[in-house]
Order: C-alpha cells, then sequence, then structure tokens
C-alpha cells in the first residue's frame, strides 16, 4: 500500500511537469510540497520497520529467557543423571565420609589410568575420592556413561599396606560392578525412570522419590551391600580381564588375602563381609579346580 501511494506521488510529480506548458503552471512550492509528502512517507516506513524490528527483539529476548527458565525445570534423563544424585549422596554425607581433610598424594589418577588403558579401557573418565574413615571401605558410585566414581578409605589401605598395583585391582573390581549396574539396580525404581529427562515446569515435583533413592544409596553403602551371586559374578569377570596377565592375577590373589586376613583380625572391618561377601569364597572361586585322577 505505501508502495502504491509513493508511486502516485511520483508518477503525479512528473505528470505535473509534463503539464507546465499547458494551462496552470506548478509552483516550485507545490514541487516541493509533493516531494515532501515523497520524504514523509519513507520516513514514517522507516520508523514503522524500525519499530517492527525493536519489537522482535524484545519477543525474541523473552522467549529466551522463558526458554532458559523452561530449561532449569529439566530433570537429567539416565545418561547424566546418576553423577548428579552420587555427588548429591556424597555431600549429604560428608560427616560420615569424612573426604573433607587434606589428601595425600599416591598418584593414584596417572597410575590408574595407565592400568585400565594396559586392560583396553581407554578414554574412561573417573574420579577417586579419598575418604578419612574406616565405615566405608571402598565403593563405586552409579555414574554416567564410560565415567566413575570411586570412593576409598585411607584408613583401609594403609591398614592393609596396599601397593598401586593392588588399589588399582581394587578399583577395577569396583568399576565392574558398576558395569554390571549392581548398585544402580539397588536404588533405581519406575517412578524415577518416569521422570528421567522430563520436565517439571509448573507442576509440582515429588521430592520423596529423589529422597528415596538417597535413603536407598545409605542402605547399599552402610547396611547391605552385595550378596553372593553379584560377587560371584564379579569375581568371575575379573578372572576374565586378569586371566592373560599373570602379574595382575597374582596381585588380585594378593589382595584377596589381604582382605580375608583383615576381616578376621581387624575389629573394625568385622562387617566387611556383610557389604562383600566373604573374600575366603572369591579366592576358592577363583583357584583352578582339581583334576579327578
Amino acid at each position: 500500500m505505501k508502495f502504491v501511494i509513493i508511486f502516485f506521488l511520483l508518477t503525479g510529480a512528473s505528470f505535473a511537469k509534463e503539464r507546465l506548458g499547458e494551462g496552470k503552471k506548478n509552483t516550485d512550492a507545490e514541487i516541493f510540497t509533493d516531494f515532501k509528502a515523497i520524504k514523509e512517507v519513507l520516513e514514517n516506513d522507516q520508523l514503522s520497520n524500525n519499530a517492527q524490528k525493536i519489537e522482535k527483539g524484545r519477543v525474541t529476548q523473552r522467549d529466551k529467557k522463558l526458554d532458559k527458565e523452561i530449561k532449569t525445570y529439566s530433570i537429567p534423563g539416565d545418561d547424566q543423571f546418576w553423577n548428579f544424585i552420587s555427588e548429591l549422596w556424597v555431600v549429604k554425607n560428608v560427616s560420615k565420609l569424612k573426604w573433607n581433610f587434606e589428601k595425600p598424594d599416591y598418584g593414584l589418577d596417572e597410575y590408574f589410568a595407565n592400568f585400565m588403558q594396559d586392560l583396553g579401557y581407554y578414554e574412561v573418565k573417573f574420579k577417586i575420592l579419598l575418604l578419612d574413615t574406616s565405615l566405608v571401605t571402598h565403593f563405586s558410585l552409579p555414574s554416567n556413561n564410560r565415567e566413575a566414581f570411586f570412593l576409598l578409605s585411607v584408613p583401609f589401605i594403609r591398614v592393609m599396606d596396599l601397593t598401586k598395583l593392588e588399589i588399582s585391582i581394587l578399583l577395577l573390581e569396583d568399576y565392574m560392578r558398576g558395569k554390571l549396574d549392581q548398585f544402580k539396580n539397588k536404588v533405581v525404581h519406575k517412578d524415577l525412570k518416569s521422570l528421567l529427562g522430563k520436565n517439571f515446569y509448573k507442576k509440582k515435583l515429588d521430592m520423596k522419590i529423589f529422597n528415596g533413592v538417597l535413603d536407598k544409596y545409605n542402605k547399599v553403602v552402610f547396611e547391605s551391600g552385595f550378596n553372593f551371586e553379584e560377587q560371584f559374578a564379579v569375581t568371575k569377570q575379573m578372572q576374565g580381564m586378569l586371566h592373560g596377565k599373570l602379574k595382575h592375577f597374582q596381585a588380585y590373589m594378593k589382595l584377596l588375602g589381604k582382605m580375608s586376613s583383615l576381616v578376621k583380625r581387624n575389629l573394625l572391618y568385622k562387617d566387611y563381609n556383610k557389604i562383600y561377601p566373604s573374600p575366603d569364597l572369591q579366592l576358592s572361586w577363583l583357584k583352578p579346580a582339581k583334576k579327578v585322577p
């Protein structure tokens, strides 16, 4: 419509020029008025375009702000949730785990990374949180895909005088439990699964579900641990992993021997078998079967 108005103004001006010699002549003031009208239309059109751009920018910013706010109500999916809930549990249990202390540098991170690569596990992200307690000896908490989150007691590794290789084998055993989802299967349930990856913007979130998961963490770590069937599955996994590496396999056998001696002689670790049933049984599972003559 604006283009049509401008077109008629321009053609009107041209027509006026053609008729300068015919009849009444246009004055300079009339021509100036024509161009002034054109200018006003163009200026109004520009102002209108600017106003539209400004309003569009405001709408875009408002939408971005709303989208950002909505995302803050998103629950991580299964591939990201477990690191979050495990770290939350660790923070809530700082008084029991006693991880907030000046930690010795054993050089475990580099050694364990090389150890895992030697076994064919590349690009595995892991964290080793050292604890100043005998209440929890070692654990691999549920974590995201291709990641591992280890808890390791400094008093525990000191009382057994573990080498870096033995510690790495202990962490590998915990890592294999994680690969088998033994811990995760004990704390996950259908209500939690239905929430993962969902958004609760303008909805009520049932915190009882998450608190229930944290309570199950407590039960697994401090009370129930793993059963004989789960321990057997892990032991056989370790046997397969270390079968072709005599040095590592011998270190695993020696580690289990140290654990067996510890739980029998040290009252601080008398409940170890409740969490990780019987190092003695593990040794028996690893020994080659006797041939019948």
